[in-house]
């Protein structure tokens, strides 16, 4: 197991960095709590919110594990909080923060077991160098492999690079690509998970005879799918009437999404995405306005986490309800007024849509309903299975969220339950065979939102 030590400015520089190390014994010197403290009071604004945000995470999680001395993270790790263990060196500063940091990390690579290590990380350039030295001054048979390393520390999460597409190149043979055309289906035996989307490609002109197509591994077919950037629209912004326009994917994958979601046999959507602007909201909404006007379903429900405003909870937020929960759906109101063209819905859809957030969920039963639940990025693994377990009779649930926006301080793109769920649904021996998944992965919000959101590593 590694013993990872932080220094102060590790969890400035990144609030979750606790999080990010699986399978490891994560040491929280109880001098950096101290200094948090006092930087909670800086001048500096953010830093002040930097440390606030590390002390409510350690917080949280001791409080949640009171009776425990490591406290065990769903990634396998251990988080402790470690008051001794320091063992002190020569310095004309002993007291000083920094020495006590590094005294701790020494402490525990003199007392580590058979197969640990020790790595100290730090953002101070002098705290790795002494650290080092000490390493060598305090295991000179070890120097080949000393049992302390000192490194500065990167915010990376790699884990936005490992998430699956949900859609795989296939290239068939002609004849088969002339078959599917024609008959809708193709007979194949593919390893791939349930729902998997396709995009064929013919053999002998892999870059022009292409098709969209669907992995149905209850039927061990090849299903082709619509195009719907070329055939019927999605919805009508402005309701059809002079001057709207239709409401079509901007690429393959939304594509994917509209026909995933349109689908009268598929329950349970999943929708990620790790860049802004990726169109979720819009091509999701209307996908489900065209099913609530069809009448294939009663009632649209839109529910989001409750994130606090201000630092207050929902209940002390002045207004009755509806001015209560208005701040949380700013987002789909705005997406609304794009699909109507600021005409309204009319009262007949108006009123069988509701929004709310995921604290009133509990115990209910929820049938004939289309449940969009947004930012589910910010969601525990629990609190999505409560919300599935609300399903109902001929309910269809859409979960969405973009992975590299997560808020909850206990979540990373690795644990949150948007990730975990998918990730359940799509297995092919024990996932729901009526379920889907795509990952959007282009910003079409504009040319400057496009370059920001490249930067999510």
């Amino acid at each position: 197991m590694e013993i990872v030590v932080f220094d102060t400015n590790v969890l400035i520089d990144d609030p979750k960095a606790p999080l990010k190390f699986p399978d490891s014994l994560v040491v929280i010197p109880r001098i950096v709590l101290e200094e948090l403290d006092k930087l909670k009071t800086g001048k500096d604004g953010n830093v002040r919110r930097m440390s606030r945000l590390a002390s409510n995470l350690i917080d949280g999680l001791s409080e949640e594990h009171q009776d425990k001395i490591n406290i065990p993270l769903e990634n396998g790790s251990f988080i402790r909080v470690e008051s001794g263990y320091m063992t002190e060196f020569e310095s004309s500063e002993p007291d000083k923060p920094d020495n006590k940091i590094i005294s701790v990390a020494l402490g525990y690579a003199k007392n580590r077991e058979e197969g640990e290590t020790v790595t100290l990380y730090s953002n101070d350039t002098n705290v790795r160098v002494v650290a080092r030295q000490l390493a060598k001054d305090n295991f000179p048979e070890l120097l080949s492999q000393l049992p302390l390393k000192a490194k500065a520390y990167e915010q990376i999460d790699s884990s936005l690079h490992d998430i699956s597409s949900g859609v795989t190149d296939l290239i068939i043979s002609d004849v088969e690509m002339s078959f599917i055309r024609k008959n809708n289906y193709l007979d194949y035996d593919l390893p791939y998970l349930n729902g998997e989307h396709l995009m064929l490609q013919g053999e002998s002109n892999p870059q022009g005879n292409t098709a969209l197509a669907q992995w149905d591994a209850v039927q061990g077919k090849i299903l082709l799918l619509p195009d719907y950037k070329k055939g019927d629209v999605i919805w009508n912004i402005g309701g059809g009437q002079q001057g709207s326009s239709p409401v079509r994917p901007r690429d393959s994958r939304q594509a994917f999404l509209a026909h995933d979601i349109l689908n009268p046999d598929k329950h349970l959507h999943f929708v990620l995405s790790r860049v802004a602007g990726a169109g979720k909201n819009f091509i999701t909404t209307a996908c489900g306005l065209k099913l609530l006007k069809d009448g294939h379903y009663d009632r649209l429900l839109v529910i989001k986490p409750m994130v606090s405003v201000d630092g207050q909870d929902l209940g002390y937020l002045p207004g009755d309800k509806s001015e209560k929960l208005a701040p949380f759906f700013e987002s789909f109101n705005d997406t609304i007024i794009e699909l109507t063209n600021d005409r309204g819905l009319g009262y007949d859809l108006e009123a069988r849509i509701e929004l709310d957030v995921v604290t009133h969920m509990r115990g209910r039963s929820i049938p004939r309903t289309i449940i969009i639940i947004d930012e589910a990025q910010n969601f525990s693994s629990d609190a999505l299975k409560t919300l599935l377990t609300r399903a109902g009779e001929d309910t269809k649930i859409i979960i969405m969220g973009d992975l590299s926006q997560i808020d909850n301080l206990r979540l990373d793109a690795g644990n949150t339950g948007l990730r975990v769920w998918a990730d359940r649904a799509r297995h092919h021996e024990t996932g729901y065979a009526n379920s889907t998944y795509i990952l959007l992965d282009s910003n079409f919000r504009s040319e400057l939102s496009a370059w920001a959101s490249s930067f999510y590593e």
